[in-house]
Protein backbone atom coordinates (compact mmCIF):
# COMPACT_ATOMS: atom_id res chain seq x y z
CA UNK A 1 0.00 0.00 0.00
CA UNK A 2 2.90 2.40 0.86
CA UNK A 3 4.78 1.94 -2.65
CA UNK A 4 1.43 2.37 -4.65
CA UNK A 5 0.69 5.96 -2.39
CA UNK A 6 4.20 7.18 -2.70
CA UNK A 7 4.34 6.33 -6.90
CA UNK A 8 2.46 9.03 -8.63
CA UNK A 9 2.22 6.95 -11.88
CA UNK A 10 0.26 4.21 -9.69
CA UNK A 11 -2.73 6.88 -8.67
CA UNK A 12 -5.66 6.94 -10.36
CA UNK A 13 -6.22 10.23 -7.97
CA UNK A 14 -5.19 11.66 -4.77
CA UNK A 15 -6.08 8.48 -2.96
CA UNK A 16 -7.01 5.69 -5.39
CA UNK A 17 -4.06 3.44 -6.40
CA UNK A 18 -4.31 1.94 -9.46
CA UNK A 19 -2.89 -1.52 -8.26
CA UNK A 20 -1.73 -2.85 -5.56
CA UNK A 21 0.38 -6.09 -4.77
CA UNK A 22 -0.95 -9.33 -3.61
CA UNK A 23 1.23 -11.04 -1.12
CA UNK A 24 -1.88 -14.50 -0.80
CA UNK A 25 -0.57 -17.64 -1.61
CA UNK A 26 -2.62 -20.37 -3.24
CA UNK A 27 -1.36 -24.02 -2.46
CA UNK A 28 -2.20 -26.49 -4.33
CA UNK A 29 -0.34 -29.82 -5.48
CA UNK A 30 -1.78 -29.51 -9.20
CA UNK A 31 1.63 -28.82 -10.95
CA UNK A 32 3.38 -30.37 -13.79
CA UNK A 33 5.97 -31.74 -11.53
CA UNK A 34 3.64 -33.77 -9.62
CA UNK A 35 1.60 -35.16 -12.27
CA UNK A 36 4.68 -36.64 -13.64
CA UNK A 37 4.97 -38.34 -10.78
CA UNK A 38 1.26 -39.40 -10.51
CA UNK A 39 1.82 -40.38 -14.24
CA UNK A 40 4.94 -42.42 -13.36
CA UNK A 41 3.03 -44.37 -10.63
CA UNK A 42 0.15 -45.14 -12.17
CA UNK A 43 2.32 -46.63 -15.63
CA UNK A 44 4.33 -48.62 -13.32
CA UNK A 45 0.94 -50.29 -11.85
CA UNK A 46 -0.07 -50.71 -15.81
CA UNK A 47 2.95 -52.37 -16.68
CA UNK A 48 2.73 -54.59 -13.86
CA UNK A 49 -1.02 -55.86 -14.61
CA UNK A 50 0.34 -56.44 -18.02
CA UNK A 51 2.86 -58.71 -17.35
CA UNK A 52 0.59 -60.49 -14.93
CA UNK A 53 -1.67 -61.31 -17.26
CA UNK A 54 1.28 -62.75 -19.78
CA UNK A 55 3.55 -64.29 -16.59
CA UNK A 56 0.87 -66.98 -15.61
CA UNK A 57 3.25 -69.41 -14.28
CA UNK A 58 4.29 -70.24 -10.83
CA UNK A 59 7.74 -69.20 -10.87
CA UNK A 60 7.41 -65.40 -11.80
CA UNK A 61 4.47 -65.08 -9.01
CA UNK A 62 7.29 -64.26 -6.18
CA UNK A 63 8.90 -61.51 -8.50
CA UNK A 64 5.72 -60.11 -9.61
CA UNK A 65 4.34 -59.69 -5.96
CA UNK A 66 7.88 -58.46 -4.83
CA UNK A 67 7.34 -55.63 -7.57
CA UNK A 68 3.86 -54.82 -6.42
CA UNK A 69 4.59 -54.48 -3.06
CA UNK A 70 7.28 -52.02 -3.56
CA UNK A 71 4.88 -50.16 -5.82
CA UNK A 72 2.14 -50.02 -2.73
CA UNK A 73 4.64 -48.64 -0.26
CA UNK A 74 6.14 -46.22 -3.13
CA UNK A 75 2.97 -45.02 -3.53
CA UNK A 76 2.16 -44.32 0.40
CA UNK A 77 3.75 -40.88 0.30
CA UNK A 78 1.83 -39.58 -2.68
CA UNK A 79 -1.40 -40.18 -1.87
CA UNK A 80 -2.78 -36.80 -1.88
CA UNK A 81 -1.68 -36.81 -5.55
CA UNK A 82 -4.63 -39.62 -6.83
CA UNK A 83 -6.93 -36.71 -7.13
CA UNK A 84 -4.96 -35.27 -9.67
CA UNK A 85 -5.79 -35.26 -13.44
CA UNK A 86 -3.53 -37.58 -15.93
CA UNK A 87 -0.97 -36.06 -17.62
CA UNK A 88 -1.84 -35.31 -21.03
CA UNK A 89 0.73 -36.31 -23.71
CA UNK A 90 4.32 -36.67 -23.59
CA UNK A 91 6.65 -35.53 -21.07
CA UNK A 92 8.40 -32.93 -23.19
CA UNK A 93 8.95 -30.00 -20.88
CA UNK A 94 11.52 -29.65 -17.97
CA UNK A 95 11.14 -27.55 -15.44
CA UNK A 96 13.73 -26.29 -12.90
CA UNK A 97 11.82 -28.75 -10.30
CA UNK A 98 12.33 -31.94 -12.68
CA UNK A 99 16.05 -31.19 -13.14
CA UNK A 100 17.07 -29.74 -9.54
CA UNK A 101 15.06 -32.20 -6.78
CA UNK A 102 16.50 -35.63 -6.79
CA UNK A 103 13.13 -36.45 -6.15
CA UNK A 104 11.56 -34.98 -8.91
CA UNK A 105 14.30 -35.69 -11.47
CA UNK A 106 14.85 -39.54 -10.48
CA UNK A 107 10.32 -39.39 -11.55
CA UNK A 108 10.70 -37.53 -14.57
CA UNK A 109 14.21 -39.86 -15.61
CA UNK A 110 12.33 -43.37 -14.97
CA UNK A 111 8.79 -41.90 -16.93
CA UNK A 112 10.83 -41.29 -20.49
CA UNK A 113 12.59 -44.38 -20.03
CA UNK A 114 9.28 -46.19 -19.96
CA UNK A 115 8.19 -44.02 -22.81
CA UNK A 116 11.19 -45.44 -24.72
CA UNK A 117 10.57 -48.76 -23.72
CA UNK A 118 7.04 -48.54 -24.95
CA UNK A 119 5.05 -52.12 -25.40
CA UNK A 120 3.47 -52.37 -28.76
CA UNK A 121 1.05 -55.56 -29.10
CA UNK A 122 -1.04 -56.64 -32.39
CA UNK A 123 -4.32 -57.78 -31.86
CA UNK A 124 -5.79 -59.73 -34.45
CA UNK A 125 -7.80 -62.69 -35.30
CA UNK A 126 -6.40 -65.89 -34.78
CA UNK A 127 -3.66 -64.98 -32.56
CA UNK A 128 -4.98 -67.34 -29.69
CA UNK A 129 -5.85 -69.96 -31.30
CA UNK A 130 -4.70 -72.91 -32.96
CA UNK A 131 -2.65 -73.11 -36.19
CA UNK A 132 -5.76 -74.03 -38.46
CA UNK A 133 -6.58 -69.84 -38.11
CA UNK A 134 -3.34 -69.27 -40.17
CA UNK A 135 -5.69 -67.58 -42.96
CA UNK A 136 -6.58 -65.33 -40.64
CA UNK A 137 -3.12 -64.50 -39.20
CA UNK A 138 -2.45 -64.26 -43.22
CA UNK A 139 -4.62 -61.81 -43.56
CA UNK A 140 -3.93 -59.43 -41.29
CA UNK A 141 0.17 -60.12 -42.02
CA UNK A 142 -0.73 -59.04 -45.76
CA UNK A 143 -2.48 -56.65 -44.66
CA UNK A 144 -0.49 -54.85 -42.37
CA UNK A 145 2.32 -55.57 -45.04
CA UNK A 146 0.74 -52.99 -47.70
CA UNK A 147 -0.36 -50.71 -44.95
CA UNK A 148 3.06 -50.09 -44.08
CA UNK A 149 4.17 -49.84 -47.79
CA UNK A 150 2.01 -47.12 -47.82
CA UNK A 151 3.51 -45.41 -45.41
CA UNK A 152 7.21 -45.84 -46.24
CA UNK A 153 6.07 -43.64 -49.95
CA UNK A 154 3.41 -41.52 -48.96
CA UNK A 155 5.67 -38.60 -48.04
CA UNK A 156 8.12 -39.07 -51.23
CA UNK A 157 4.61 -38.58 -52.95
CA UNK A 158 3.30 -35.32 -50.99
CA UNK A 159 0.63 -36.68 -48.82
CA UNK A 160 0.21 -35.82 -45.34
CA UNK A 161 -1.22 -38.60 -42.43
CA UNK A 162 -4.75 -36.76 -41.73
CA UNK A 163 -6.32 -39.59 -39.08
CA UNK A 164 -5.76 -42.99 -38.60
CA UNK A 165 -7.57 -45.68 -36.52
CA UNK A 166 -4.52 -48.33 -36.88
CA UNK A 167 -3.01 -47.51 -33.53
CA UNK A 168 -4.46 -46.53 -30.15
CA UNK A 169 -3.31 -46.10 -26.45
CA UNK A 170 -4.61 -48.39 -23.95
CA UNK A 171 -3.10 -48.89 -20.50
CA UNK A 172 0.10 -47.89 -20.86
CA UNK A 173 0.36 -49.92 -24.23
CA UNK A 174 0.44 -49.07 -27.84
CA UNK A 175 -2.22 -51.15 -29.68
CA UNK A 176 -2.17 -52.23 -33.73
CA UNK A 177 -5.78 -53.41 -34.64
CA UNK A 178 -7.11 -53.41 -37.67
CA UNK A 179 -10.73 -52.48 -37.14
CA UNK A 180 -13.30 -54.21 -39.71
CA UNK A 181 -16.10 -52.23 -38.93
CA UNK A 182 -16.02 -50.63 -42.73
CA UNK A 183 -14.15 -47.18 -41.87
CA UNK A 184 -11.17 -46.42 -43.05
CA UNK A 185 -7.82 -47.50 -40.91
CA UNK A 186 -5.52 -44.87 -42.37
CA UNK A 187 -6.80 -41.68 -44.42
CA UNK A 188 -4.22 -39.98 -46.00
CA UNK A 189 -4.70 -35.92 -47.97
CA UNK A 190 -2.91 -34.40 -50.58
CA UNK A 191 -4.12 -30.92 -51.18
CA UNK A 192 -7.81 -31.33 -52.25
CA UNK A 193 -6.93 -35.54 -53.13
CA UNK A 194 -7.89 -37.95 -50.33
CA UNK A 195 -6.62 -41.28 -50.34
CA UNK A 196 -8.47 -44.26 -47.93
CA UNK A 197 -7.47 -47.72 -47.03
CA UNK A 198 -10.57 -49.76 -45.56
CA UNK A 199 -10.36 -52.88 -44.53
CA UNK A 200 -12.81 -55.45 -46.01
CA UNK A 201 -15.02 -52.67 -47.45
CA UNK A 202 -18.45 -53.45 -48.20
CA UNK A 203 -19.73 -52.18 -51.47
CA UNK A 204 -23.56 -52.12 -52.03
CA UNK A 205 -25.78 -51.55 -54.86
CA UNK A 206 -26.57 -48.05 -53.39
CA UNK A 207 -23.81 -45.13 -52.48
CA UNK A 208 -21.11 -43.38 -53.83
CA UNK A 209 -19.39 -46.64 -54.80
CA UNK A 210 -21.72 -49.33 -56.00
CA UNK A 211 -22.36 -52.53 -57.14
CA UNK A 212 -23.76 -53.35 -60.23
CA UNK A 213 -25.62 -56.05 -58.96
CA UNK A 214 -27.70 -56.66 -56.06
CA UNK A 215 -25.10 -59.12 -54.38
CA UNK A 216 -22.54 -57.56 -52.14
CA UNK A 217 -18.99 -57.30 -53.05
CA UNK A 218 -16.34 -57.29 -49.63
CA UNK A 219 -12.41 -57.52 -50.72
CA UNK A 220 -10.11 -57.50 -47.56
CA UNK A 221 -8.30 -54.46 -48.36
CA UNK A 222 -9.35 -51.09 -50.44
CA UNK A 223 -7.42 -48.41 -51.29
CA UNK A 224 -9.66 -45.59 -52.22
CA UNK A 225 -8.83 -42.34 -53.91
CA UNK A 226 -10.86 -39.49 -54.24
CA UNK A 227 -10.54 -36.58 -56.24
CA UNK A 228 -12.58 -34.25 -58.78
CA UNK A 229 -12.74 -36.44 -61.32
CA UNK A 230 -14.08 -39.23 -58.90
CA UNK A 231 -13.19 -42.20 -57.13
CA UNK A 232 -10.46 -44.79 -57.81
CA UNK A 233 -10.08 -48.28 -56.06
CA UNK A 234 -7.30 -50.80 -55.75
CA UNK A 235 -8.21 -53.79 -54.27
CA UNK A 236 -6.23 -56.88 -52.56
CA UNK A 237 -7.25 -60.00 -51.15
CA UNK A 238 -4.47 -61.84 -49.48
CA UNK A 239 -5.57 -65.35 -49.49
CA UNK A 240 -4.00 -68.23 -48.01
CA UNK A 241 -4.32 -70.84 -50.91
CA UNK A 242 -2.26 -71.86 -53.98
CA UNK A 243 -2.40 -74.14 -57.29
CA UNK A 244 1.02 -76.13 -57.69
CA UNK A 245 1.12 -78.31 -60.79
CA UNK A 246 2.85 -81.73 -61.19
CA UNK A 247 6.26 -79.92 -61.97
CA UNK A 248 6.28 -78.43 -58.46
CA UNK A 249 5.48 -74.76 -59.67
CA UNK A 250 2.91 -72.63 -57.86
CA UNK A 251 0.18 -70.57 -59.15
CA UNK A 252 -3.38 -68.76 -57.28
CA UNK A 253 -6.45 -70.97 -57.87
CA UNK A 254 -8.74 -69.58 -60.57
CA UNK A 255 -11.54 -69.41 -58.41
CA UNK A 256 -9.36 -66.48 -56.63
CA UNK A 257 -8.51 -64.71 -59.84
CA UNK A 258 -11.93 -64.76 -61.13
CA UNK A 259 -13.05 -63.02 -58.24
CA UNK A 260 -10.74 -60.20 -59.05
CA UNK A 261 -12.57 -60.09 -62.39
CA UNK A 262 -15.57 -59.84 -60.67
CA UNK A 263 -14.55 -56.77 -58.16
CA UNK A 264 -12.84 -54.47 -61.23
CA UNK A 265 -15.98 -55.37 -63.59
CA UNK A 266 -18.81 -54.85 -60.50
CA UNK A 267 -17.80 -51.87 -58.63
CA UNK A 268 -18.59 -48.70 -60.31
CA UNK A 269 -18.89 -44.74 -59.74
CA UNK A 270 -22.19 -43.18 -59.29
CA UNK A 271 -22.17 -42.35 -62.87
CA UNK A 272 -21.98 -46.24 -63.74
CA UNK A 273 -18.11 -45.64 -65.10
CA UNK A 274 -16.05 -48.60 -63.63
CA UNK A 275 -14.20 -47.67 -60.43
CA UNK A 276 -11.20 -50.49 -59.93
CA UNK A 277 -7.78 -49.49 -61.36
CA UNK A 278 -6.77 -52.91 -59.85
CA UNK A 279 -7.69 -56.13 -58.66
CA UNK A 280 -4.75 -58.26 -56.84
CA UNK A 281 -4.49 -61.34 -54.75
CA UNK A 282 -1.61 -61.63 -52.47
CA UNK A 283 -0.70 -65.48 -51.98
CA UNK A 284 2.09 -67.14 -51.02
CA UNK A 285 3.27 -68.25 -54.23
CA UNK A 286 5.07 -66.69 -57.69
CA UNK A 287 3.67 -63.08 -59.08
CA UNK A 288 1.25 -63.03 -62.30
CA UNK A 289 0.16 -60.46 -63.82
CA UNK A 290 -2.12 -59.73 -66.48
CA UNK A 291 -1.81 -56.55 -67.89
CA UNK A 292 -1.84 -53.60 -65.14
CA UNK A 293 -5.30 -54.58 -63.61
CA UNK A 294 -5.20 -57.52 -63.00
CA UNK A 295 -2.69 -59.44 -60.94
CA UNK A 296 -1.90 -62.18 -57.98
CA UNK A 297 1.18 -61.11 -56.13
CA UNK A 298 3.84 -63.78 -53.93
CA UNK A 299 3.53 -62.35 -50.51
CA UNK A 300 5.82 -64.67 -48.31
CA UNK A 301 6.55 -64.07 -44.85
CA UNK A 302 10.34 -64.51 -46.39
CA UNK A 303 10.40 -63.02 -49.39
CA UNK A 304 9.45 -59.79 -48.00
CA UNK A 305 11.49 -57.95 -50.94
CA UNK A 306 10.00 -59.15 -53.79
CA UNK A 307 6.34 -58.26 -52.19
CA UNK A 308 7.44 -54.64 -51.83
CA UNK A 309 8.69 -53.99 -55.39
CA UNK A 310 4.97 -55.35 -56.55
CA UNK A 311 3.40 -53.35 -54.11
CA UNK A 312 5.44 -50.71 -55.31
CA UNK A 313 4.71 -50.91 -59.26
CA UNK A 314 0.91 -50.71 -57.73
CA UNK A 315 1.21 -47.63 -55.45
CA UNK A 316 3.12 -45.64 -58.22
CA UNK A 317 0.18 -45.77 -59.87
CA UNK A 318 -2.31 -45.24 -56.89
CA UNK A 319 -0.03 -42.43 -55.15
CA UNK A 320 1.16 -40.64 -57.95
Amino acid sequence: MACALTRGQDLLDAETPRRMMDGRRHRTLDTWENRVVLSLLTQCAQRLRWLRTRLRRPAFEPVLAELEAALVRARRPARALGDLPPLQGPVDRATMVLLRRPPYRAAFEALAALGRAAVVSLRAPGLDAPLDSVPALYQSWATLRVIARVLFHAASYGWDVWQQRLVRALRGEAVVELLRDNQSVLELRRGEVTARIIPERRYHHAGSLQCLTEFEQRPDLSIERTEAEGVSVWLLDPKYKLDADDEGATRPLKSDVDKMHAYRDAIRGTNGVRAVRFAGVLYPGESVWWGDEIAALGAHPERRAALESDLDRMLGIAMA
